[in-house]
């Protein structure tokens, strides 16, 4: 049958009823494109060329994983963001559009702050990936970058980012509810995060790859303390930032005005909340005067 001739075009067209139950017509679409381009180097999903027996292992291979919801990212072991390419395991965080978002204001706010000789120094806390600090480093070289995170794994994954995308970035071990642990840290001209804002309460609204293989310390919080780290950033930006410095942060999209209340009642200036191309409320910006 010619439904057997193992070609791109049919095996891709394979691929997608395969998994189009589970992820809808569309979706399925989009994971085939992304496949059979990042995994066999084909770009066309019509293409003529006979697939190895080789090739086909693996896409099945691929096809049980995707079955199973584990995420493509996770699979392919790399994620895109920002124009860049970064690794993903376990271990971290998938880099999503909305922090691609977050990632843009705080690279204006950036470039407004580089003035002559002076170079903005900025702190990411809970790096993950790695993807905000090294995309900021790539977009302007001369920035000081440091990345903290309380996993030695995440770490690992972000310092090899760091080294892909040919950048340096300053990685610290470190528990930013530690308040001893501050010392180490510089003054900063950009306090910037993605922290867990995520309620227990909420696990319901999150999907199904996301609660069987994301890590759940870089995204839940105990229901009595959905703001913990939003309050403890705006101290720590009091403490070490310097004069007019920003405090930049994903939020979660239900929570903004409380973050925004947050942080005026502690003084900062200028609050606002950034709604991202959805129209969602996800990015609660201040300023240290």
């Amino acid at each position: 049958m010619i439904e057997d001739v193992p070609t791109v075009k049919h095996v891709a067209q394979r691929f997608i009823r395969a998994i189009s139950s589970p992820y809808g017509a569309s979706e399925a679409r989009s994971i085939t494109r992304i496949v059979f381009e990042d995994a066999f180097h084909c770009t066309h999903l019509d293409s003529p060329r006979m697939m190895t027996s080789k090739e086909l292992e693996r896409l099945q291979t691929i096809q049980k994983r995707l079955l199973d919801w584990e995420p493509l990212q996770y699979i392919l072991g790399e994620a895109d963001f920002y124009g860049l390419k970064f690794k993903v395991n376990p271990a971290v965080l998938i880099p999503r559009p909305e922090t691609e978002e977050l990632v843009y204001l705080a690279s204006n706010f950036l470039k407004s702050k580089h003035i002559g000789d002076v170079q903005p120094v900025v702190l990411d806390v809970g790096t993950g990936s790695g993807c905000i600090p090294v995309t900021l480093k790539k977009e302007m070289p001369a920035l000081e970058v440091y990345a903290l995170d309380i996993k030695e794994e995440a770490l690992v994954v972000a310092q090899e980012n760091a080294h892909r995308n040919q950048v340096e970035v300053f990685f610290l071990l470190l528990d930013i509810l530690n308040r001893e642990l501050w010392a180490q840290l510089p003054p900063m001209d950009l306090l910037i995060s993605n922290p867990p804002y995520i309620p227990e309460r909420e696990l319901e609204l999150v999907g199904e790859s996301v609660k069987r293989y994301e890590p759940w310390d870089a995204l839940f919080v105990d229901n009595d303390e959905e703001l913990i780290f939003y309050d403890i950033l705006v101290q720590l930006l009091l403490h070490k930032g310097k004069e007019n410095s920003c405090l930049m942060a994903e939020v979660n999209e239900f929570n903004a005005p409380k973050v925004k209340s947050l942080w005026v009642s502690y003084g900062l200036q200028d609050v606002k909340i950034q709604s991202d191309m959805q129209g969602k409320e996800r990015i609660v910006v201040g300023f240290k005067k």
